[in-house]
């Protein structure tokens, strides 16, 4: 009959000219290869067809140094917290699940720069300090010979020197080289008490996030 001239997939139409493809599965597509499917899984393309698989990642790639540990700054790699030295941070397991991203540990479970691949990055940066009289501390990510975050400010008389700038770092910054360290850096200070007097109040209150935006 001239109905069942037609077929989709070997399905004959009706009388109607109707094809019923209840009975078909996406794996009966000519490109498209459906091995033991299980539940969450996706179809992708592999360059050659379609086929069954786990879902991309979708766990965002970050880095966390400084989670309130106690240590004495003494104990650290950091010989002054004069302008243009690292302030560092303590860590006894930091977190790295950025693709290609180092940490630099000064000495023990002290960290002194973080390496990024090439990418876009939010920061958020956090620090205290010991001073020995009224005085101010300003400090921000430097890369190579630039800077490469927003400044922070803190000590009693930071607002008159910082004309109200943040104490706390939440910057967006994009590395555009490769094997150039990134350093949390002294930029000015005032009365900040020494390395032997630090304490315990680096480790505990200094910290940073890093969250990689894009490649």
């Amino acid at each position: 009959m001239s109905h069942n001239k037609i077929t989709v997939q070997g399905q004959n139409p009706d009388s109607s000219g109707n094809v019923s493809l209840s009975s078909l599965d996406i794996g009966d597509l000519n490109n498209v290869t459906i091995t033991t499917p299980s539940a969450d899984q996706v179809i992708k393309y592999d360059g050659a067809g379609y086929v069954n698989g786990a879902a991309p990642a979708g766990d965002m790639e970050y880095i966390l140094i400084g989670q309130g540990e106690s240590a004495a700054y003494s104990t650290s790699g950091a010989s002054s917290l004069a302008a243009n030295q690292s302030i560092e941070f303590y860590d006894t397991n930091p977190i790295n699940t950025i693709t290609g991203a180092t940490l630099s540990n000064s000495t023990g479970d002290w960290y002194d720069a973080i390496t990024l691949p090439v990418g876009k990055y939010w920061i958020l940066t956090q620090t205290r300090v010991e001073f020995s009289a009224s005085g101010y501390l300003v400090a921000q990510w430097k890369y190579s010979t630039a800077f490469k975050s927003s400044a922070l400010v803190i000590g009693d008389n930071a607002n008159s020197y910082s004309g109200g700038a943040s104490t706390t770092i939440s910057s967006f910054t994009s590395i555009t080289g490769s094997n150039q360290p990134l350093d949390f850096k002294v930029i000015q200070n005032s009365n900040v008490d020494s390395v032997a007097n630090q304490g315990n109040t680096i480790a505990e209150f200094t910290s940073c996030l890093i969250i990689k935006v894009t490649t």
